[in-house]
């Protein structure tokens, strides 16, 4: 998959980009760093594809994996 990482970095100003770490069927996923904390971070970027369902369903998977804690899921801390 491509990516515009130009318009990526745009709508994303406190985050630094970084490689790519994976990808699947709905998009990929870029190492990152929190400019202001310095924290590493994960950024998941959707295709194109998957945009139309996108806002609810990005969100909703958000508020769910932010109410986990376990060492095996990634933390969610912005979205």
């Amino acid at each position: 998959m491509i990516i515009d990482r130009d318009r990526v970095a745009k709508v994303l100003p406190g985050y630094e980009l970084g490689e790519q770490l994976g990808a699947g069927a709905f998009g990929l996923v870029l190492a990152g760093t929190h400019r202001q904390m310095g924290r590493p971070v994960a950024i998941k970027v959707m295709a194109a594809a998957g945009a139309v369902a996108a806002p609810a369903g990005f969100a909703a998977e958000a508020q769910v994996l932010a109410k986990l804690d376990h060492p095996h899921v990634v933390r969610v801390y912005d979205y």
